[in-house]
Parts: C-alpha cells; sequence; structure tokens
C-alpha cells in the first residue's frame, strides 16, 4: 500500500515570504541586521522542497504585488514565513489580509501577532495576569532616559530575531543607557525598552495545532557555551 502521505488528496500551498535583497550585506548605511528575520534564498528553496513532498507549491513574496497575487494563484492554505518590513504591525499585515481572502495559513493571527511584536505591551498583558515579567520602561525618540535598576539591557521595541541587540546593550549605568538608547533610536526608528537585566538560560518552545489539540513540542535551548569570555551571555544578534 502506498504511504498515508501519498494517498492524500495534494493541497496548492502559498508559500509566502520576504525575500533578503543582496545588497544588503555590503550596504554601510543601514544597520547589518535590518534583514534580518527575512530568508535566504536557500531557506525558501528548502521549505519548499519539504512542502512539495505531499503538495503543490506556489511561491508569493510578500511585496506590493502579494493580494493579486495571492487572489490570482488562489491556494488551499498559506505557509506565511512573512514578517513585513516596517512598524509594529508588519508581521500581521500577511494575516490580516489572508483572513480578508478567506484563505488559510500557518501561525498565529493578526492580533497575537500585533501584540507580541510589541515588547512593552506584551509585558503588561502578562503582568495584568499575573504573569511577572523584568521590570522595564519605554522610551520615545529623543525622550531623556532614566531607569535605576542596573544591570539593565536596552533592545528596540518592536523587533525580534535580536535585532538591535548586542554585546554592548547590556548597561551598567546612566551614561551606557543614554548611548544605547540613541542607537536604537537612530538606526531603527522606534522606542527603546530598558528592562532590568536578569541573567539564566534560554530556551524556546513550539507549539503545533490549534485549542485542545494544541502540541508544545520538545523544549530547545540555545548554548552560549561557544561564546568567547568577553562575551556577555546573552542571545544577542553577535551571537
Amino acid at each position: 500500500a502506498p504511504p498515508a502521505a501519498a494517498r492524500q488528496p495534494r493541497m496548492l500551498v502559498g508559500l509566502v515570504y520576504n525575500l533578503k535583497p543582496p545588497a544588503a550585506a555590503g550596504d554601510s548605511t543601514i544597520p547589518s541586521d535590518i534583514y534580518a528575520e527575512w530568508d535566504d534564498p536557500n531557506t525558501i528553496a528548502a521549505v519548499r522542497r519539504a512542502l512539495e513532498k505531499c503538495h503543490n507549491v506556489v511561491l508569493i513574496e510578500a511585496h506590493g504585488q502579494a493580494r493579486q497575487n495571492l487572489i490570482k494563484s488562489r491556494p488551499d492554505i498559506v505557509f506565511n514565513l512573512a514578517e513585513g518590513a516596517s512598524g509594529v504591525q508588519r508581521e500581521a499585515e500577511i494575516p490580516a489580509l489572508l483572513e480578508s481572502l478567506d484563505i488559510p495559513y500557518t501561525g498565529s493571527g493578526p492580533a497575537t501577532l500585533s501584540l507580541c511584536l510589541d515588547k512593552a505591551r506584551t509585558s503588561r498583558i502578562l503582568n495584568a495576569r499575573g504573569i511577572p515579567t523584568a521590570r522595564f520602561a519605554l522610551f520615545a525618540p529623543g525622550q531623556a532616559p532614566a531607569f535605576d535598576r542596573f544591570p539593565a539591557i536596552v533592545k528596540p521595541n518592536w523587533e525580534g530575531s535580536s535585532k538591535g541587540i548586542l554585546n554592548s546593550s547590556v548597561l551598567s549605568d546612566a551614561a551606557d543607557l543614554s548611548r544605547e538608547a540613541a542607537r536604537i533610536w537612530e538606526n531603527y526608528r522606534q522606542p527603546a525598552l530598558v528592562e532590568e537585566f536578569l541573567e539564566g538560560r534560554e530556551f524556546t518552545v513550539a507549539l503545533l495545532g490549534n485549542g485542545p489539540d494544541l502540541e508544545a513540542l520538545p523544549i530547545v535551548e540555545i548554548s552560549l557555551d561557544c561564546l568567547p569570555p568577553s562575551a556577555r551571555r546573552i542571545y544577542s544578534y553577535e551571537a
């Protein structure tokens, strides 16, 4: 008998992604991590090969023509890798578009993505539910930053993939805070989030499914053992 996967009807899967521009690596006018969340051609090709084992795949880049291309190809489901380009709503743009077109997709919905990309808002929601987080303060561009709990760490408030987090992001005093907050404002054009620095190990857990069928996949630890002695024990962009 053929394997179970071969007996299932083949769907048309839309693989939606942001392609990392090839010129970005040599452009000194932009931060080196500005496209850290976008994917290179090898990653996109690998995901496509995996999906093609069971289904037909159409590639759809998440740019200005995405809506027209989705309407034209009308996939049965979208495998969403898109991160968006700018702003706190960027990760929600493709899911919101897919919901307006009544096309199912993988990953979280627009409300979840908008909330979770905003680190300060996420902390406030968790705290309201009785889940403690590191004490923090948020400073808009140009605002005089003041924080009284050192060591601290500063981050762009609306980024992921360790964007904007460097070895120098761990702060010892107010002078460090002023310097690093200014770097965040200049490079990322968004508020700087300052948190008390909590030492610890790094873990991540992937979730598969929805509602009562939700399954937590095995815990993954990000090992920092290979960092040089001079490096902070943080999952920085450099690390």
